[in-house]
């Protein structure tokens, strides 16, 4: 297994020079090109190995960018690794650019607002303006309701 910790910075990787602090998600999955090429070179013995890219939390971004600049190395011809085979990424932040509510429509699937306030008994029996039914009827109606 190997680990990366990208862009420059993050954990315990460091640089001297303070440019190279300044990256942003396709410098680092160009560095991260280089990075998976060089390991491949050093042990070329994992190199008729499956290669799959794993990540949590922002690699949402960095395990798909690195894999396309994969991908597009393979299609040039100029790609000195092991053949990708697979991406998953758990948790994965996928970007700045979500739709405004996708927060809201995941913490209401994870019922974690109805967790939240059904433990405070002056919520529990919240109505709708014109409704007989409780709010929790209508869960995703009801977070962007309350939010």
């Amino acid at each position: 297994m190997l680990y990366l910790e990208s862009p420059i910075g993050v954990g315990f990787s460091y640089s001297d020079d303070e440019r190279d602090y300044i990256v942003d998600d396709d410098q680092t999955a160009a560095q991260n090109l280089l990075a998976v090429e060089k390991f491949f070179e050093l042990y070329p013995e994992y190199s008729n190995r499956k290669f799959f890219i794993t990540g949590e939390s922002y690699a949402g971004v960095y395990v798909p960018t690195l894999a396309e600049a994969i991908l597009h190395a393979q299609k040039s011809n100029m790609y000195k690794g092991a053949p990708l085979h697979g991406i998953a990424v758990g948790n994965g932040c996928t970007g700045c650019n979500s739709p405004p509510n996708t927060l809201t429509l995941f913490v209401s699937e994870h019922l974690y607002i109805k967790k939240i306030l059904l433990n405070h008994n002056r919520y529990k029996n919240w109505r709708v303006r014109g409704s007989k039914k409780p709010v929790w009827d209508n869960l995703p109606f009801r977070i962007s309701f309350l939010v």
